[in-house]
């Protein structure tokens, strides 16, 4: 019996993930991260307290604008709400401060525009 031809979006290497990081070679090519590269990836970093608020970090590059958002609840369909929007990405890592998270608890994501 001939294997079953797949359909060519399953062929593609966009689906393949070259780093086994979680994520595909087109969400690594739209995040501006290096496919191939386990360490180069988008991922946010602990949060830390400041006198203005909470700063939310994470692995960044330049050229690539990003957004920021919170929900208060993680259940079957969070509603996430976005706190800051056209963020240009820094090398390395970005921040951006969250001045009305109140007393929480929070979550957040990171995404690209």
């Amino acid at each position: 019996m001939a294997p079953a031809i797949q359909p060519a979006h399953r062929r593609s290497a966009d689906y393949l993930d070259a780093d086994h990081d979680g994520f595909n070679n087109w969400k690594e090519w739209r995040a501006g991260t290096d496919p191939p590269n386990a360490i180069s990836l988008l991922r946010m970093f602990t949060p830390t307290n400041s006198v203005s608020g909470l700063i939310v970090s994470w692995q960044s590059v330049s050229g690539v604008t990003y957004y920021l958002q919170r929900t208060a609840q993680l259940d079957d369909c969070p509603v996430f709400s976005t706190i800051h929007s056209n963020i240009a990405g820094q090398a390395g890592a970005t921040s951006r401060t969250d001045t009305n998270c109140g007393s929480g608890p929070f979550f957040y994501r990171v995404g690209v525009q």
